[in-house]
């Protein structure tokens, strides 16, 4: 419903990087949403770990944020 929506985010599987990315994708062009949405432990590990830096890569091509939620351990 984009005409009765100002914006909406996506919330990814970060468990499954690949998937992360092909859906961040899908829902930026495809969905037209205008966000993604990441928590900040991902089963242990921290945000900077070497292998979520492909989705970040993604994002910025993508000229879209990434907005971080806190969660506890």
């Amino acid at each position: 419903y984009p005409d009765r929506f100002a914006a909406g985010i996506a919330c990814l599987p970060m468990t499954d990087i690949e998937s992360a990315v092909a859906e961040a994708e899908r829902a930026i062009k495809d969905l037209r949403l205008r966000a993604v949405e990441v928590y900040t432990d991902i089963a242990g590990k921290p945000l900077d770990a070497p292998e979520f830096m492909v989705l970040y890569e993604k994002m910025v091509e993508l000229d879209r944020p990434i907005f971080i939620h806190p969660l506890r351990e």
